[in-house]
């Protein structure tokens, strides 16, 4: 559903994402090879990402952002 209704997902501040953010991301976009759809068929096209972010800004580790998040 939410990758037909949201073609190009920007994320701001990516380096202060954590695993569980990452992955939501993830979902939203959808996969690169298009797979099947929830009812079988074949998926949506997957969104246009981008993401900006600054390594030397990030704040917050103590609460699991990690940098690697940008290189995956």
């Amino acid at each position: 559903h939410y990758r037909r209704r949201f073609r190009h997902v920007l994320v701001d501040e990516y380096q202060d994402t954590n695993h569980a953010q990452y992955t939501l991301v993830k979902e939203l976009v959808g996969p690169a090879d298009g797979g099947t759809g929830y009812d079988g068929g074949p998926a949506p096209e997957p969104a246009e990402l981008c993401v900006v972010g600054d390594a030397d800004q990030s704040i917050y580790a103590f609460r699991g952002a990690t940098i690697r998040n940008i290189l995956q």
